[in-house]
């Protein structure tokens, strides 16, 4: 790697900012999903339409 003048040290810090921009946008589909549901009375409680979110969204989340 030192061919290209990239080290260890920023390897590591891009993989960080790449996984930490996942969880994040992982976090933003649950919520808008969780706040969809909200907004049409589809769930009882805020509770319930954040675990149908979760569950709707499941197979298509990374972690």
């Amino acid at each position: 790697m030192p061919m290209f003048g990239v080290t260890i040290n920023i390897l590591s810090l891009f993989a960080f900012i790449m996984v930490l921009g996942i969880v994040v946008d992982d976090a933003i589909v649950i919520g808008e999903s969780a706040y969809s549901e909200i907004e049409k009375k589809v769930a009882v409680s805020i509770m319930l339409s954040a675990v149908h979110s979760v569950l709707q969204h499941r197979p298509h989340l990374v972690f």
